[in-house]
């Protein structure tokens, strides 16, 4: 996955976490498209009822996404405790 997001910009010398126990944790992971500018963000606001845990992704652009012609791709990454909880992406 690393050599993936890195493969536009070296964006993974920035992680402050790469050895994730995966039998603790759940990583997940959202990606925007490739954008050949910048201005482009995502948003997520987890909710978690008794059953499942709703993952809202909002994908939103300043200036029309023009502020620079640069090529970026979106992401955010968030680690959870493991659940057996089922996730909903909206």
């Amino acid at each position: 996955m690393l050599v993936k997001m890195n493969s536009v910009n070296l964006v993974s010398t920035g992680f402050l976490e790469t050895n994730i126990d995966f039998s603790i944790y759940t990583v997940i992971a959202i990606f925007d498209e490739v954008r050949m500018n910048n201005g482009y963000s995502i948003t997520i606001n987890m909710v978690e009822s008794d059953n499942k845990i709703i993952v809202n992704v909002q994908y939103s652009t300043t200036n029309g996404g023009s502020v620079a012609s640069v090529i970026t791709q979106p992401y955010k990454i968030v680690k959870i405790n493991k659940s057996n909880k089922v996730i909903v992406f909206n």
